[in-house]
């Protein structure tokens, strides 16, 4: 049994498109080739369904506000040095004076690291994953292609899942010209797509691993942001306390 055997149940779909949209764009490209090579159903069926951040922002941008308010403010403000067009157009139009404000407060604190940017921007992708399980948002209504059939690991197991016509085609056809089979060939494949098999096993555990590590980080980074928040707040709020004790001295002289 490969790999996916362990995702071949009921939710194991969502469990694997979940470890996939959190981690990196290299190691995800790298993850779904390998994917590929064990069931090519699976990997067209995981970027099918998988989210991005340019793939959300292709959404009407009254459905992508909507999303984006149960995420934080810092996240928003770090994705805003990356994306700014995207969040200017599709996210801060919505918010009022006040909030924009707050945003802006995290934001003029100082350029987040390349690696901050992207834990951003893995963590809003899992929150509009979330939101949308959530059932509070008709998903076809939204985009058609992202909805999951609740049995779409039977029908990729049992080869009934529909693809849309770009991707239909998943095995050879008869009249395809087939390329002649050496003596132990058969046999090299089979050892190679066991090696691969291990391989890709080894890198998925060792990507949860990394996963649980980018959680904790990302705690520790709003904790962080929480805080600059905060004492950026408190010394907006003393200046202007100076300013006018110092504005009512000057009257009273």
């Amino acid at each position: 049994m490969g790999m996916l055997g362990r995702y071949k149940k009921p939710g194991g779909f969502l469990q694997l498109i979940h470890l996939i949209e959190t981690c990196e764009q290299d190691k995800r490209s790298h993850f779904l080739k390998m994917i590929e090579s064990e069931d090519i159903r699976w990997a067209r069926a995981l970027k099918l369904k998988m989210l991005t951040l340019q793939r959300i922002f292709s959404w009407e941008s009254e459905v992508v506000s909507s999303l984006a308010r149960k995420v934080p403010e810092n996240i928003i403000a770090a994705l805003l040095y990356k994306y700014e067009e995207e969040i200017n157009r599709h996210i801060l139009p919505t918010y009022s004076d006040r909030h924009k404000e707050r945003i802006m407060d995290i934001f003029d604190q100082g350029e987040p690291t390349e690696k901050e940017v992207s834990q951003a921007s893995l963590y809003f992708i899992a929150e509009i994953r979330r939101q949308l399980l959530s059932g509070d948002f008709c998903v076809e209504k939204i985009e058609s292609q992202l909805v999951i059939p609740v049995d779409i690991e039977d029908q990729l197991i049992r080869g009934t899942f529909q693809f849309p016509r770009a991707q239909a085609k998943i095995v050879n056809s008869p009249f395809d010209r087939q390329t002649p089979t050496r003596p132990g060939q058969s046999r090299v494949s089979e050892v190679k797509s066991q090696q691969n098999n291990q391989v890709l096993e080894a890198e998925m555990s060792q990507m949860k691993t990394e996963n649980n590590q980018l959680k904790e980080e990302l705690e520790e980074l709003r904790e962080k942001l929480s805080l600059f928040a905060y004492q950026n707040h408190r010394l907006r709020r003393e200046n202007r306390i100076l300013k006018e004790k110092s504005e009512d001295f000057k009257k009273s002289s």
